[in-house]
């Protein structure tokens, strides 16, 4: 049996049921739902890979976590590192190298 462990503030990518790709900080789950912190949808443009603001009316600045219940979520995985790096780069203001 394949046991999975998320650490508070891992980066963690989740496929909805409604097809929406979301990317955000792991905070935590229960029975019902994942904490999400700050989640963010994942899209694609003419320049690739972008990151929008995912619930308009949260100020994501304000580190406001979502419990989204896991029956709308298909899949949560660990995203590509160019994407997690993208990702936390966005919500600390700091561009990683």
């Amino acid at each position: 049996m394949l046991v999975e462990t998320r650490k508070k503030g891992d980066v963690v990518t989740l496929k909805l049921t409604t097809s929406e790709e979301l990317i955000g900080s792991y905070q935590e789950d229960d029975a019902d739902a994942y904490t999400i912190d700050r989640p963010f949808m994942i899209a694609m443009s003419q320049q690739g890979i972008v990151l929008m603001p995912w619930l308009h009316a949260v100020d994501v600045q304000s580190s406001k976590a979502v419990k989204i219940n896991k029956t709308h979520i298909v899949a949560i995985a660990e995203p590509v590192a160019s994407i997690a790096k993208e990702y936390s780069s966005q919500m600390s203001g700091i561009k990683l190298v």
